[in-house]
């Protein structure tokens, strides 16, 4: 595994997630009411004018640049998907327990290599070479 791979791998993760928040973002803007006050009458004698409050959605269909985005969210999911059962078919061929666990600690739980190393009973600096250890490994 190249460490290009594993930053790709990580990239396209936040990528996704800032997607859907603008995503999110866009599909409640799209679905903002609108209220008012409009002058009306009775509509039998004798006329009184009255106000009356009115309110409504903005706009009630999604905006193209939403759905847009997301069909790229939905390919950009995909690829993802495709990456990360990659990295699993990676992972179950390292054959060390523990190098797994120091791969999938510092990959998939973003732990700091001191933060392995203590609850390996490791150094920090111990902690890295095994982690280095991992993405040499041609498996």
């Amino acid at each position: 595994m190249r460490r290009e791979d594993l930053d790709d791998y990580l990239n396209r993760k936040q990528e996704i997630i800032k997607l859907e928040n603008r995503i999110r973002k866009l599909k409640e803007k799209d679905n903002q009411t609108a209220s008012d006050i409009v002058k009306g009458s009775d509509p039998e004698f004798p006329y009184t004018q009255r106000s009356y409050h009115i309110e409504g959605v903005v706009n009630w269909k999604p905006c193209a640049l939403t759905l847009s985005m997301e069909s790229r969210l939905k390919k950009k999911i995909e690829e993802l998907r495709n990456l990360e059962r990659d990295m699993e078919e990676y992972v179950e061929k390292i054959p060390s327990a523990e190098l797994r666990m120091i791969f999938e600690m510092r990959v998939y739980e973003r732990k700091s290599f001191k933060e392995i190393g203590k609850e390996l009973n490791y150094e920090e600096s111990t902690a890295r070479k095994k982690y280095e250890q991992c993405l040499k490994l041609s498996v």
